[in-house]
């Protein structure tokens, strides 16, 4: 939601004078682009390298569609509540999500762009790196975008959570 929050303003600025239908199909088309940038390589290993998601393997196509559900939400509900009320609502959402979880929209840009070690442990309760979470995943399999379409992991690698092996370029490295 907050994603279309932020599109509303940036585009409310950017072309004022496009009726607000093409400013919302420009907004979901801006999350749709995020959406298959965010579930590529270079941004999955990003996460994995920079943020305390270090199992993180991708979104699933159901999260990716709530993602961009959620965007056009934000939208609509920023061009009802006008400027200073978004504004309000995005910094009260920015706010619990760091209480409840640790974690939001601009902690993660921050961590992305420029990690800090100190935000990392206080995002896992000072316990450095957070255990693999795929290797206690128990949902199916995950998907991501690539540029020819969609990724299923190798069966192995879809293992991972039964075995506790992972397979890095072909090779399995036992995890104890």
């Amino acid at each position: 939601m907050l994603h279309g929050l932020i599109l509303w303003g940036i585009l409310a600025v950017a072309v004022p004078r496009l009726r607000l239908g093409g400013r919302f199909v420009l907004a979901v088309g801006a999350e749709c682009a995020w959406e298959i940038f965010e579930n590529s390589a270079f941004i999955i290993d990003r996460y994995r390298a920079a943020t305390a998601a270090q199992g993180y393997q991708g979104d699933t196509v159901a999260n990716s569609m709530g993602d961009i559900l959620s965007g056009a939400v934000g939208f609509w509900l920023a061009s009802r509540l006008g400027w200073w009320k978004s504004l309000a609502l995005f910094l009260a959402i920015e706010v619990l999500l760091l209480v409840w979880i640790r974690d939001s929209l601009v902690l993660n840009v921050v961590m992305l762009i420029r990690p800090l070690r100190s935000v990392r442990a206080w995002q896992t309760g000072g316990q450095g790196r957070p255990p693999n979470p795929a290797l206690q995943r128990t949902g199916g399999p995950v998907y991501r975008f690539e540029l020819g379409g969609f990724y299923r992991p190798p069966a192995a690698e879809l293992c991972v959570r039964r075995r506790r092996m992972v397979v890095y370029g072909g090779v399995h490295v036992s995890i104890h």
